[in-house]
C-alpha cells in the first residue's frame, strides 16, 4: 500500500473511522480510478477470450501491463472503434470477425460495479467534489452503462460524479502528467487539498509529483475501509 495523506500513519489503516474522519476534514476533492477501485476488472479474461476467438492459445496482443500501442491509441480517443477493430483484424491475419465478437471479448474483463460503492460515492457527493480520472474507451464505458441501468433504469457511471473525465475525452492517458493538469485546470482544483486513489503505482506517483495526497489501492475492498 503507498499511502501520502499528511498526519496519517500505516497503522491508521486498522481503524477506519479515523481515517475518514480525518480525510473529510482535510480535503475538499476526491479523484478516483475506475477500473479495480470501483469497477471490477479481470483481465485475464479478456486475454482468454482473444485467445479463444482467434484460436490461438499462445495469443498476446493485449495485457494489463503491456499493450500493443493501438490499444493505448484507443484509450487516448486518437482512433475510432471501427479502427481500433480493424487493428485487431489486422493484427491476427483475420478479417471475418464481427464488430460483436469483438467487443464481446474486450469487454470479457469487466466484472462488477458494487452498488454498495456507487451509494458511498452519492454521499460522499454530498460533501465534497468528487471525480472520476479514468484511462479507458468508449467500447467500455458503453458496456458498464448498459450494464448499470440493465440494473436500475437509467443509471449509469456518470451519475455519482460531479464529472467523470476519459482518457478518451481527454486524448491523454495516466500516468502522463498530461491528463492530470487537464483534470486540474478545467475543475480549478487545489491539488493539496485533492485525495486521488488508483490501484496502478505509477498513477499515484504522477499524483505525488502534481502535489496530490495519495492512496494508492492494491486490493478493491480497501474501498471500504478508506470510507
Amino acid at each position: 500500500m503507498y499511502l501520502t495523506i499528511d498526519g496519517l500513519s500505516k497503522e491508521d489503516l486498522t481503524n477506519s473511522s479515523t481515517i475518514d474522519s480525518f480525510m473529510l476534514s482535510s480535503i475538499d476533492t476526491i479523484i478516483f480510478d475506475l477500473g479495480e477501485v470501483i469497477v471490477d476488472l479481470h483481465t485475464h479474461k479478456t486475454i482468454d477470450a482473444f485467445a479463444s476467438l482467434f484460436q490461438n492459445p499462445d495469443f498476446n496482443l493485449y495485457n494489463f501491463h503491456h499493450q500493443v500501442s493501438f490499444f493505448n491509441e484507443f484509450e487516448k480517443g486518437l482512433i475510432s472503434e471501427t479502427t481500433f477493430r480493424q487493428h485487431i483484424r489486422n493484427s491476427v491475419q483475420i478479417q471475418n470477425i464481427s464488430d460483436e465478437d469483438i467487443d464481446t471479448a474486450w469487454n470479457a474483463m469487466l466484472g462488477d460495479t458494487p452498488q454498495k460503492k456507487l451509494d458511498i460515492l452519492s454521499e460522499l457527493k454530498k460533501t465534497h467534489k468528487i471525480l472520476a480520472l479514468s484511462n479507458t474507451n468508449s467500447i467500455h464505458i458503453k458496456f458498464i452503462n448498459n450494464y448499470l441501468s440493465n440494473r436500475k433504469t437509467g443509471d449509469c457511471l456518470e451519475n455519482y460524479f460531479h464529472f467523470a473525465y476519459y482518457s478518451h475525452h481527454l486524448f491523454a492517458r495516466k500516468p502522463d502528467k498530461e491528463i492530470y493538469q487537464k483534470l486540474i485546470a478545467l475543475e480549478n482544483i487545489n491539488p493539496s487539498k485533492t485525495l486521488f486513489i488508483d490501484d496502478r503505482i505509477e498513477n499515484i506517483k504522477t499524483a505525488q509529483e502534481l502535489g496530490m495526497q495519495t492512496f494508492h489501492m492494491t486490493h478493491p475492498e480497501q474501498f471500504y475501509d478508506l470510507f
